[in-house]
């Protein structure tokens, strides 16, 4: 990343050795090369910041239905903190949802 200042020196530059993106005839090679020196470092990658990581979650694997009270359960599918179950009786087949404790 560039500081202020050498952005400015980079116009600066630009204005006293360039015309139409072609060095001048009578342009100092010492400026030309300062020039070609800054924009190589403006063209470098920045440096991300490292992503922040996403919690762990543990969710039971026997968790009782909470309309009839089996363990006959399966999980359907896992959200974040949520986890979807339904309850495999063939009466019940109610679905609910579990939250996971943070690993």
């Amino acid at each position: 990343m560039l500081s202020n200042e050498e952005k400015q020196e980079i116009k600066t530059l630009k204005s006293e050795c360039l015309i139409k993106k072609q060095p001048r005839p009578d342009a100092d090679p010492v400026k030309l090369a300062r020039l070609k020196s800054l924009i190589e470092k403006a063209k470098l990658p920045k440096e991300k910041p490292p992503k922040k990581a996403e919690p762990i979650y543990a969710f039971p694997t026997k968790s009782r239905c909470p309309r009839c009270k089996q363990t006959d359960t399966e999980a359907t599918s896992t959200q974040g903190k949520w986890q979807y179950r339904r309850c495999t009786r063939a009466i019940c087949r109610h679905a609910y949802q579990v939250e996971g404790t943070k690993i």
